[in-house]
C-alpha cells in the first residue's frame, strides 16, 4: 500500500501538520506573551521544534510519495523521526506535564483541560502520522 496521491493524500498530511502547527502556535505565543525565553521548555522547543518537524514531515511527504531511490533512506528516516519526536514532545510535556501541574495546584481547571486538550489533540496527530507512516511500507 502506498500513500495517496492528490487530494487525499493531502488532506491525510493536513490532517497530521495541524497538531504540529498548533503546538507551534503554542510556543510563539508563550514567547510573545512571556517577552522573553526564560521558560525554555513552553517557548522555545515548542516553536523550534515544531518548525523542523513541519519541515522534517513535508519533505518525508514529498521523497516518500517519488519513486523510491536507496540514497534517500538515510533521510527519510531522519526526516520520519522529526514529527514522531515533536508528537512525544508534546504529548508528554504540554500534556501530561499540564494534567500533572493541573492536579498539583489543587485541581485547575484551566490547566486540566489544556492538558487534556494538548493530550488527546496531540495523540489524534501522532496516530496519524504513524497510519502514513505504515502506508509507506513496501
Amino acid at each position: 500500500m502506498t500513500i495517496p496521491k492528490g487530494a487525499e493524500g493531502d488532506r491525510l498530511a493536513a490532517r497530521v501538520t495541524i497538531p504540529l502547527i498548533a503546538a507551534t502556535g503554542y510556543g510563539a505565543f508563550n514567547l510573545i506573551y512571556s517577552g522573553s525565553g526564560a521558560g525554555y521548555l513552553y517557548t522555545f522547543v515548542p516553536l523550534f521544534g515544531g518548525i523542523a518537524a513541519v519541515i522534517g514531515f513535508v519533505v518525508w511527504y514529498i521523497m516518500s510519495s517519488l519513486p523510491p531511490k536507496v540514497s534517500w533512506k538515510n533521510l527519510l528516516i531522519l526526516c520520519g523521526f522529526l514529527p514522531y519526536l515533536y508528537f512525544v514532545y508534546a504529548i508528554l510535556f504540554l500534556g501530561i506535564y499540564m494534567l500533572y501541574r493541573g492536579i498539583e495546584q489543587g485541581g485547575s481547571i484551566a490547566l486540566l483541560a489544556g492538558g487534556l486538550f494538548w493530550t488527546i489533540f496531540e495523540y489524534r496527530g501522532i496516530y496519524r502520522f504513524w497510519q502514513m507512516t505504515e502506508m509507506a511500507k513496501p
